[in-house]
């Protein structure tokens, strides 16, 4: 129960639901204190206004509950969407470790991103190391003499 009233939706549905007491209360106390009873000298005229206020009222509280029921609707579809992309990542997460641990099975070593080197290294070395070519066969492909790097993708010997 505290956890609903503490999330997203549990508030909008608080605040609507506090909405609607305060209409309704309001109304309470206006048709018990502020409602002129029917007196000889009321004309017709103030007597319709009054019919016109309440009417009001009402039409007033209905679209109040058809905007807190719109309202629920849509937070209650955005949390299922979310609920389904946190299961999809979930998904792709666990085929990713299954993928990374099989390649460690074949005897690839694991990318490391973010280093400085990774970075200062041309396009093509980086997409033919990607691609799974060695060290040597980079430098040969490139026609660089000579080049310290052990990171991207290759077989193990």
């Amino acid at each position: 129960m505290l956890a609903f009233i503490f999330s997203e939706q549990g508030w909008i549905s608080l605040a609507a639901a506090g909405l609607a007491a305060m209409f309704l209360m309001r109304t309470v106390v206006y048709r018990r204190f502020r409602r002129p009873t029917a007196k000889p000298n009321m004309t017709a005229e103030a007597v319709a206004q009054i019919a016109r206020i309440e009417q009001r009222l009402v039409d007033l509280e209905v679209r109040l509950h058809d905007y807190e029921r719109d309202i629920q609707a849509g937070t209650s579809t955005r949390l299922q969407h979310l609920e389904l992309l946190i299961a999809d990542a979930d998904r792709v997460s666990e085929q990713l470790s299954r993928s990374l641990n099989q390649a460690t099975e074949l005897g690839f070593t694991a990318v490391r991103i973010g280093d400085a080197a990774d970075y200062s290294r041309s396009r093509e070395e980086r997409e033919l190391k990607l691609a799974g070519y060695s060290d040597e066969q980079v430098k040969k492909l490139l026609g660089e003499d000579e080049h310290d790097s052990d990171n991207g993708l290759s077989r193990a010997a």
